[in-house]
């Protein structure tokens, strides 16, 4: 009877059933290695999950922020700060941008928004303010919210946590943080601007965290001489109906904002309001979640990317211990597209699992921060959201990462030679021909994607970062990476047989550990490439991160040296309405030095440093004099001329055309005339110039002082022959009119004439680039006309204060200097080279997690060589040094290449960027590429056993 062989119809569902049911039996009988690959392919989707939750969360919703913004009513309105009716705004109200047409109309006079507020509304009346309190005996400002806020209205807003509601005018409600912050509980009393007043309650607003200081009071409790004028306050609505987008012009017309609960939750769409105030109306919202997306994509394909490699060297061995079972499979008639099929359907399902698993736990962990942050006060997370289609869609990717790392030990397994199996005996690594040129193609595609990043720069330079040029650029960097790294990858295989076949030379555990290797690629690959992968994100995040810190260091605008304060001794009084000066106060620097010497346990050494007088302060005088009838009086204005082939020319985008011309440096980078505290022109003697130096003059600088020159703080102001001109005015119109800029330069507010006193100048640049032009003598100054007064304290601490320190010294510094506070210059932050530090010993624990687990494999699959090396008497200290060695190696090449691939498209990236700074942390490369290959050693040399369990007998072919 003939065979018939035509295909039966739904074979294929047969078969994966049948590969499904062999593999979850095989992941049952493997509980170990099933575990291992689970936790390989859940921990990055835990990540990914964790972080999607937070992100969301943290972004509140159009009703999310109606409710902690407005509580239950339907909007407020606010004081909108324009000079004519033709002010405009976007639908988030005083939460958005606004913008004004057309000139001043000196007869515009705002509405006071509680009588612009529509008819059918209640209002609630709320203003904030800045009163002083003590606290610690020490007089501090405290933020101070006057309204009605337990209001059924505010439900949302503002919320009791403990205590009750104020029933007596002395009775008021603190924040968490206020309450703490003084060491105060409920009920006790607390002196404060508005008197002796009593604790009862603390209250938490939804948009500031428990920490913020707060107090809040009733609007009645503020005098009427401090309290807000009805054009100041804002106002809530409350009523039943909303408030619409036709409302908002007529409010405009009138000077008010509205920020309406409707206009937040459904905003009106674009084309209803035109593409001006669509941009005005943006939240960023969308923007920001796609941008957290983008980097949690990104991490997430990176991190499964090493996944797959580990999770592929577990199949691997999973695979090899599988073979005779299959190979019987193979033997009773199972063709080899079935046998790939049971691998693959490993990887389904633990992919699944892990996918599930990683899911499951990354949102519950993700839930947990949000409630604990929550429930600690926090107001970053206004609700708890979680995303349902990304938690499925981040399943579907745990399980394609199941599905790629089981894909090649499924092809080897369908190519094995069924005898040989059958026989039990190891495979010899073929050769790597293949894999060598696969490597150099896609190497010279990283090279032509680099080369093309290289070209658009000098071609199109400079360019927007969010024009289609820049899009491109970023997709040739990250296509370039991924080649690179692949190209590497599939290097690795040549490269440990070129070790393997020249390690004649080296000691017997390595030259066992390096043979071993090349003879077997297939384990030994996946190890090398999953540390590359660990180190190859840990070296562009240092290289990334070393840089931005770098370029915030240079870009810092320093107001004195570190641990160092500027205070100035002319002190102004201002109208609230024209905001003109009004007053002047003269700062006693003895009586600030005496009480700053109080309030620390170290005392600070104090310069006072003498310039020109002040033009505001001189201005002040000479119109009280006018108005005195003494007549007017001339102000005169000193400063240095910057000449103009010194300066620093610009391109397009605003920075430096030549990043490297040294007319671009310090403060020529910037240009002149941001000079804060300190004055231009410092008038003083050796002292003065150290202090500003933080260091001891140079023998040129003293000489320049001595011979009536001026030591300046920048080339950029130097002219020819070694001279500087100094250059003043009598009147603030002639000054400007001398101040044209010159195009294409930076000017700053420097004249751009060179008429004046010519005098000698040398140059001493300080140690950071504080902001002062030059030292000159007295003598210098009297042969100028300057009129020298007392202008800046500068003040030195010996190491930081305290916080309570601080406390007290703003404290005294605001009774002395009518409000001044007290800025001591912390220098950059640091916390970039801790992160640096942290971000190395992350990466270490990482790329040993990876060092470990693929050793670990591997040490499992070749427990016959470790049973061999026994038989033929090799002693346990042997055995235990090839272990090492073994991981050595592949720690080794996997770090040192992992680096290489990081550090390459990184520093491409930040040499072709404009104004951007190149830094190689090459300390903590060196700490990497040292700690992690022998921290891996010893712990395999430790954890290899000196007995070994009886195997059973194979045959050797």
């Amino acid at each position: 009877m003939p065979l018939d062989l035509t295909p039966t119809r739904g074979g294929w569902l047969r078969r994966a059933r049948l590969s499904l049911r062999i593999a979850r039996r095989d992941i049952g009988a493997h509980r170990g290695r099933s575990a291992l690959v689970v936790a390989l392919i859940a921990l990055p989707i835990i990540g990914v999950s964790l972080g999607g939750t937070v992100a969301l969360s943290a972004f509140p919703s159009g009703e999310e922020t109606a409710r902690t913004e407005l509580g239950t009513t339907q909007g407020r309105l606010t004081p909108f700060n324009v000079t004519n009716a033709l002010g405009y705004q976007g639908t988030r109200g005083d939460l958005g941008g606004t913008g004004v047409q057309g000139d001043d109309d000196p007869d515009f006079h705002a509405t006071p928004p509680a009588d612009a507020a529509p008819a059918g509304f209640t209002t609630i009346a709320w203003n904030q303010y800045t009163f002083s309190m003590t606290r610690n005996d020490v007089a501090v400002s405290v933020t101070t919210v006057a309204t009605d806020a337990l209001n059924p209205a505010f439900t949302g807003k503002y919320t009791l946590l403990e205590g009750r509601a104020p029933a007596r005018y002395d009775e008021v409600l603190v924040s968490p943080g206020l309450l703490e912050s003084g060491g105060w509980k409920i009920g006790d009393t607390l002196s404060t601007q508005l008197g002796s007043v009593t604790a009862t309650g603390t209250l938490r607003t939804a948009t500031r965290d428990d920490s913020a200081k707060v107090l809040f009071v009733s609007p009645d409790q503020v005098p009427a001489e401090l309290r807000s004028s009805p054009a100041d306050t804002t106002v809530y609505l409350v009523g039943d109906r909303p408030l619409t987008w036709s409302e908002v012009a007529p409010l405009n017309a009138q000077g008010v904002l509205l920020t309406s609960r409707d206009l937040l939750a459904n905003p009106p769409a674009p084309e209803e309001i035109g593409a001006e105030l669509t941009t005005l109306s943006e939240d960023h919202r969308l923007v920001s979640i796609l941008a957290i997306a983008g980097m949690l994509t990104l991490a997430g394909v990176l991190a499964l990317f090493e996944v797959c490699l580990l999770a592929g060297a577990a199949f691997t061995m999973g695979a090899r211990r599988q073979q005779r079972e299959l190979a019987l499979l193979s033997a009773s008639g199972a063709e080899s597209v079935s046998l790939r099929h049971i691998v693959i359907s490993s990887g389904i399902w633990l992919g699944l699992l892990g996918g599930i698993v990683g899911t499951a736990l990354g949102t519950a962990i993700g839930v947990a921060v949000v409630r604990v942050s929550q429930a600690a006060g926090s107001a970053r997370f206004a609700s708890l959201v979680i995303a349902w289609p990304v938690s499925i869609l981040v399943v579907i990717v745990g399980v394609l990462a199941g599905l790629v790392a089981a894909s090649v030990p499924a092809r080897q397994v369908a190519n094995q030679a069924t005898l040989s199996a059958l026989k039990g005996g190891r495979s010899v690594a073929g050769p790597t021909k293949r894999a060598l040129t696969v490597g150099v193609v896609f190497g010279i595609v990283a090279l032509l994607l680099f080369g093309g990043m290289v070209a658009l720069t000098l071609m199109m330079s400079p360019f927007t970062q969010d024009s289609p040029i820049g899009s491109l650029w970023w997709l040739l960097s990250i296509t370039g990476a991924l080649a690179l790294a692949t190209s590497l990858i599939l290097l690795t295989g040549p490269l440990i047989e070129a070790i393997s076949k020249r390690a004649a030379g080296l000691p017997l555990p390595l030259r066992l550990a390096a043979r071993d290797a090349g003879r077997n690629r297939g384990r030994a690959t996946p190890a090398v490439a999953a540390v590359l992968a660990a180190a190859m994100l840990a070296s562009l995040l240092m290289v990334v991160l070393a840089s931005n810190g770098e370029q915030a260091r240079r870009d810092y605008n320093w107001s004195a040296h570190k641990n160092q304060a500027a205070l100035e001794l002319f002190q102004y009084r201002h109208d609230p309405a024209t905001y003109e000066i009004t007053g002047v106060t003269r700062v006693d620097p003895e009586r600030v030095l005496k009480a700053l010497t109080d309030s620390t346990s170290t005392p600070p050494v104090s310069h006072t440093l003498y310039a020109s007088e002040p033009e505001d302060a001189c201005k002040a005088q000479a119109q009280a004099r006018a108005e005195a009838g003494d007549g007017p009086a001339a102000c005169e204005t000193f400063s240095v001329y910057w000449p103009e082939e010194n300066r620093c020319r610009i391109a397009p985008d605003g920075t430096p055309l030549d990043l490297t011309d040294a007319r671009c440096q310090g403060s020529g980078a910037h240009g002149p005339g941001s000079l804060n505290r300190l004055p231009a022109i410092v008038v003083g003697d050796e002292s003065d110039l150290a202090v500003l130096l933080g260091r001891q003059p140079g023998t040129q600088a003293k000489e320049t002082l001595r011979s009536g020159g001026i030591v300046l703080s920048n080339p950029a102001m130097l002219g020819n022959n070694g001279t500087a001109t100094i250059v003043h005015y009598t009147d603030e119109a002639a000054r400007l009119a001398a101040e044209t800029a010159i195009p294409g330069s930076f000017s700053g507010y420097q004249p751009t004439i060179s008429t004046g006193e010519v005098i000698p100048a040398s140059v001493a640049e300080p140690d950071v680039d504080i902001p002062y032009y030059g030292v000159i003598s007295p003598d210098t100054a009297r042969k100028l006309g300057m009129t020298v007064v007392p202008v800046t304290q500068l003040i030195t601490f010996a190491e930081t204060p305290t916080v309570a320190e601080r406390d007290r010294m703003s404290a005294a510094v605001e009774l002395l200097a009518e409000g001044s506070g007290l800025w001591i210059e912390s220098g950059p932050d640091s916390l970039i080279q801790q992160m640096l530090w942290w971000i190395v010993v992350a990466s270490a624990l990482i790329t040993l997690s990876a060092a470990g687990i693929t050793a670990g494999l591997a040490l499992a699959d070749g427990r016959s060589d470790q049973a061999t090396l026994a038989s033929v008497g090799a002693s346990t200290r042997l055995r235990r040094s090839a272990s090492a060695a073994q991981t050595l190696l592949t720690a080794t090449l996997g770090t040192a290449l992992g680096l290489i691939a990081g550090a390459i498209p990184a520093a491409l990236i930040f040499t072709l960027t404009r104004n951007a700074v190149l830094v190689v942390p090459w300390a903590q490369f060196g700490v990497l590429l040292v700690v992690v290959p022998l921290v891996g050693a010893l712990a395999a040399w430790l954890l290899t056993r000196g007995s070994l369990p009886l195997t059973r007998r194979q045959t050797l072919v």
